[in-house]
Order: structure tokens, then sequence, then C-alpha cells
């Protein structure tokens, strides 16, 4: 994904009319690390850049810098968001919430590793490794959850509601007649059965 609006959007980089750029890289793989290189590259050769690399957005440390970096932001800048794509979505939903605009907004993913899930009963923003569609236990509340194809770009996340079957760990059935979800020992499940 290289933005989508309403939530970022798909633009020539760096964009020649912006006043200046901030570049947020998050994440240690060696994609990320080239792609901001050059991407910097491209905007200080147009104008006033400034590059904050963060290790994981949901750090405390990161997230200060995260917002100190985006408190100093003005009218005309370009913020261009680049890392995995859980730490992409998130550190969109708090430009927005700092009043970047969509159009200010570029998000370059370099990996789906992980997704930012919602969970509609406990109201938590979880990191798993899912994508949407699937099935997934939540880290919040343990429901098993469905990830549903919807970005609240407001929350950075995919909604996600209780399947209404109980999770039953891999191996174990449960007794004759009860439904539930196989998950392996990560939490995930995909498929449904009955005991």
């Amino acid at each position: 994904m290289s933005g989508s609006a309403p939530h970022g959007r798909v633009a020539e980089w760096p964009d020649p009319a912006a006043g200046s750029f901030l570049i947020v890289s998050v994440g240690a793989d060696p994609v990320t690390a080239a792609r901001t290189a050059g991407r910097t590259a491209d905007a200080e050769a147009i104008g006033s850049t400034r590059l904050v690399v963060l290790d994981d957005v949901d750090h405390p440390a990161d997230a200060a810098a995260l917002a100190d970096a985006l408190a100093a932001a003005r009218t005309g800048v370009r913020i261009l968001l680049l890392g995995g794509r859980y730490d992409v979505l998130q550190a969109a939903a708090r430009a927005r919430e700092a009043g970047a605009i969509p159009a200010e907004i570029t998000l370059e993913t370099t990996h789906a590793v992980d997704l930012p899930v919602y969970c509609a009963h406990c109201r938590g923003t979880h990191r798993v490794a899912a994508d949407p569609g699937e099935r997934v236990l939540c880290p919040g509340c343990a429901r098993l959850l469905e990830i549903h194809d919807h970005l609240a770009g407001t929350l950075g996340a995919f909604l996600a509601s209780d399947t209404g079957e109980a999770p039953v760990r891999a191996g174990d059935r449960g007794g004759p007649g009860l439904g539930g979800a196989e998950l392996d020992g990560a939490g995930h499940g995909d498929r449904a059965f009955v005991g």
C-alpha cells in the first residue's frame, strides 16, 4: 500500500509544492531503511526536510518523538510515513489527530507482517499477525475475532468483532456438540468445526 484516500494519499514523492517535509521511518528492517534513505534524499533536494526514525510507534519514547515532530509541523508540510503496516497506519492516525489532513499524508508500507486491529468488545487496538477476513484471538479480551475489511482511519486500525464461537486450542475439541474455531499456538484460527 502506498497510500489510500481518505487515510493518506497516493502521490508522487516528493510534492514539489510542499513547504517542507516530515519523514517518519518506523522499524529496523532493511527495506524500510533503504526506502527512507532514498525518499529523504529526494525531499532534501526540494526543501527543508526533517527525518524522524522510530523503532516502534507504540514505545513511549518513540510515541513522544512522533508527537513532538507532528506538533512542530506547519501548514504546507508533506508527511511521509514509512514502515510496516501496523506502524504506518497507527502513525497516520496520530498525524490526523495532530491536525494533518489526508492531502498532507503519504503512506508507504514496506511489509504487511502485522495489522492493527480494533476490538469492538474490549475497545483496544492490538498488533496481530493476520489479515482482514481472518480470525484471531484478541490479545485484550481473548475473544475469537473476525477482522473486517474496514479500516477506521481515525483509529488507524481494522475493525474486528466477536465471531460468536468459543475459541478452542489446537488439539482440544472440547466436548461433544461444542462448536468453535481451532486455533494454532499463536492464537490464529481459520477453521470452524463442530466437536
